[in-house]
C-alpha cells in the first residue's frame, strides 16, 4: 500500500501550526473535575499525553468522518468532540456495546449535530460502513482485533490509531491491540508507537499510529514529536 516511508522525515512548519492549533483548542486538563468526575481507576483511562497525539491528529482537518471504537466513560470521546466542535471533522462516530452514563453525561454537555452513537460490536459496523480516521480501544480480544484489523485495512482507512498496543506482556489476556499493530504493519502502513515508560503515567501500555498515505503520516510523525519529544 505505501512505497519508500523514510525513517525520519525533517521537522516541516506545520509543526508549529499545529502546536498552535491544540493550544487553541485546548482539553480540559486531566483529571477534568471541572466538568466531569472521571469514575473509577485512572489506569483504565488513556493518558493525557496519548490523548493530546490523538487530539491533533484529529485538529488538522484532514479527517471528516472519524470513529472512536471503545468509549468507556467518555475521556478519549472529548477529543473527538473538541475537533467536531472546532470544525476540524464534521461527523463523530462512537462504537461501544455499552454505552455509560458517564458518556452520556458527556455528550449531553457538549450538545453538537453530527455525533452518531452506534450501540453494537466494532466488527459489525466495520463491515458496514468506512471512515477516515479509527482510533480502537475497545474489545482487546485477539479474535476481534485481529477482525477489526482486517476489516480496516480492506477498506483502506487512511489513519488507524489504536491503545494498549504494547501490554501484553503484562496483561497476556489483552494481546489483541499487539495483532491489529501487527497486522498494519505487515499491509505497508507507515507506523508509530509510543510505549515509553514516564513517571506518574501509563504510557509504558502503547499508543500506536497507522497512515495509509504519506501525508497523513507527517501529521502524525509532527504530533507524536510535539507530545513526545
Amino acid at each position: 500500500m505505501l512505497e519508500d516511508f523514510p525513517e525520519k522525515l525533517a521537522r516541516a512548519n506545520r509543526v508549529e501550526q499545529m502546536a498552535w492549533v491544540a493550544k487553541q483548542h485546548p482539553l480540559p486538563e486531566q483529571p477534568a473535575r471541572s466538568l466531569f468526575d472521571w469514575p473509577g481507576d485512572p489506569r483504565w483511562y488513556i493518558d493525557q499525553r496519548h490523548r493530546d497525539w490523538l487530539q491533533g491528529v484529529l485538529m488538522s482537518g484532514r479527517f471528516r468522518r472519524v470513529l472512536e471504537i471503545g468509549c468507556f466513560h467518555g475521556y478519549s470521546t472529548v477529543a473527538f468532540l473538541e475537533a467536531l466542535k472546532a470544525g476540524a471533522v464534521d461527523e463523530v462516530h462512537l462504537c461501544d456495546t455499552t454505552i455509560t452514563e458517564q458518556l452520556e453525561r458527556v455528550l449531553t454537555h457538549y450538545n453538537l449535530p453530527g455525533v452518531v452513537v452506534h450501540h453494537c460490536r466494532s466488527v459489525e459496523l466495520l463491515a458496514r460502513e468506512s471512515f477516515d480516521f479509527v482510533f480502537v480501544d475497545g474489545d482487546h480480544g485477539a479474535e476481534t482485533c485481529k477482525e477489526e484489523a482486517r476489516l480496516l485495512i480492506a477498506a483502506q482507512a487512511r489513519v488507524v490509531m489504536a491503545h494498549d498496543t504494547s501490554v501484553a506482556p503484562l496483561f497476556p489476556l489483552c494481546d489483541g491491540p499487539q495483532h491489529l499493530k501487527q497486522a498494519f504493519q505487515a499491509a505497508g502502513y507507515g507506523c508509530l508507537e509510543d510505549a515509553v515508560l514516564r513517571e506518574g503515567e501509563h504510557t509504558e501500555r502503547g499508543m500506536f499510529f497507522a497512515a495509509a498515505v504519506r501525508e497523513d503520516y507527517e501529521i502524525g510523525l509532527e504530533q507524536f514529536r510535539f507530545i513526545a519529544p
